[in-house]
């Protein structure tokens, strides 16, 4: 668990981002005022209905757009694009369909100008860490959905990022893997103690990963609470299926998320063209 001294890994403050419809020109608010803080080693996840903004907060915090207001600071460092000091993980794989398992971890260190023999053995530990020893040699379309997203943690994880950002990686395998891949992120993120902001709508998947949840409101997406989960790790599915506390806290959740939906507008639809900011 991180220190109360350690500083922040990542300070968003008064994060917001307008779009504007080439089309009819009209604005679209996705984000207003976000602000938080990560601190080394937090587990923390954003919450929120589809079209609230989460996915743009993690592609500011990126560096891929830019925000209409305010700024991302990586241990007091201003971000003003991509860095190796992130790394991401889409919901789509991502991974290059003419390389082996192996090659695509060692990608990045490539990039990065790694020794051979280095690369390719920081690339073994951490496919390893995922599970898919063996599986050195297979390339992606000889594996199974949940295979290619443990390859692209494998990635990410080898290249040693500061902060490692994920966007609903999850949710385009199958109910039983999902959850597989949950305990199995929380484990890797329990032996590697690197800082993670995780993406979902979901919130049983927020309960079970997330030392904190920072929940945000419908468009424009707003930080609505900060809610601590308090649970024992190492976490998995047969243990807090049958802990009253992860109830009451999904429920909870639940509860405020439909409160506050009720409670605001019908946001609009995201622009369906090209956007660019006012």
């Amino acid at each position: 668990m991180p220190t109360v001294e350690s500083s922040p890994t990542l300070t968003v403050d008064q994060i917001s981002k307008v779009y504007v419809d080439l089309r009819s020109g009209r604005s679209v608010a996705a984000l207003r005022k976000v602000s938080f803080e990560l601190r080394e080693g937090d587990f923390v996840c954003i919450l929120g209905p589809s079209g609230c903004g989460k996915s743009t907060l993690l592609k500011i915090i990126a560096g891929l757009i830019k925000p209409s207001a305010g700024s991302v600071c990586i241990h007091g460092r201003q971000i003003h694009g991509p860095g190796a000091d992130r790394g991401m993980i889409f919901q789509e794989y991502a991974l290059y369909p003419w390389k082996t398992v192996q090659d695509n971890v060692e990608f990045g260190l490539i990039i990065k100008g790694e020794p051979r023999a280095k690369r390719a053995a920081r690339a073994r530990e951490f496919i390893e860490l995922v599970g898919l020893r063996g599986f050195e040699d297979r390339y992606p379309r000889e594996l199974s959905g949940g295979m290619k997203q443990r390859v692209a943690v494998a990635r990410a994880l080898a290249n040693d990022p500061q902060l490692l950002l994920l966007d609903e990686p999850f949710a385009a395998v199958d109910a039983l893997t999902r959850q597989r891949l949950q305990e199995e992120i929380g484990r890797i993120s329990e032996r590697t103690k690197m800082t993670m902001l995780f993406v979902t709508h979901s919130v049983d998947e927020a309960a079970f990963l997330a030392d904190r949840i920072i929940v945000l409101t419908p468009r424009p997406g707003e930080i609505q609470e900060i809610v601590d989960v308090d649970l024992k790790r190492p976490r998995t599915w047969k243990a807090v299926s049958e802990n009253q506390q992860f109830t009451q806290l999904t429920a909870r959740m639940m509860n405020a998320l439909h409160e506050t939906a009720s409670g605001r507008e019908s946001p609009v639809r995201e622009p369906e063209v090209v956007t660019r900011e006012p």
